[in-house]
């Protein structure tokens, strides 16, 4: 459960935290978790919502009714990895001296994931016959109820299972 939150700073190296005081005060005796983050927008969070949100979405609706009865359904999770293995940068690092590539698309910068999006619209359009709506189309009336839909629905399963998280520790306490 969320006990407190607010905003703290640092000037000259000194924490400048009344809130973070009044709150730690305040609790009682035992574990708690905290996360610190910077005011800095995620540029690549509007690019990364519409590609989970609306692309994959709709590919993965698309499929759905192509796919034969009694074989599995793809989920947008799985079209993710296929899509980044396809068109996400490599990048490369090396481990123990030996160089490892890897793709890591949701760490990239707005323009490259809003690129790596716009290949994957035009590889299923182009491949699968699947067309996904631009953002701009998005601002349209046929368009605009769905994205709304899916923006208001990404967060309910991790909400659920949040919920449903917290319900059993409770129940342990």
């Amino acid at each position: 459960m969320i006990k407190k939150h607010g905003k703290l700073s640092i000037e000259g190296g000194v924490l400048n935290a009344p809130e973070w005081d009044d709150a730690v005060k305040n609790l009682k005796d035992g574990d708690y978790l905290f996360t610190i983050a910077n005011t800095d927008k995620n540029r690549a969070m509007n690019k990364l919502s519409y590609l989970h949100s609306v692309v994959l979405r709709t590919v993965a609706e698309k499929l759905a009714d192509k796919t034969p009865a009694g074989q599995p359904l793809v989920t947008p999770s799985q079209l993710y990895r296929y899509f980044e293995d396809l068109f996400a940068p490599a990048h490369t690092c090396i481990i123990n001296g030996k160089e490892y590539e890897y793709l890591d698309l949701k760490s990239e910068t707005s323009a490259e994931i809003g690129a790596v999006t716009e290949k994957i619209a035009q590889y299923v359009e182009r491949k699968w016959g699947i067309h996904v709506p631009t953002e701009e189309e998005l601002n349209t009336a046929p368009y605009y109820q769905m994205y709304a839909e899916a923006y208001m629905n990404q967060w309910k399963g991790y909400w659920s299972e949040f919920l449903s998280r917290r319900k059993e520790l409770n129940k342990d306490e």
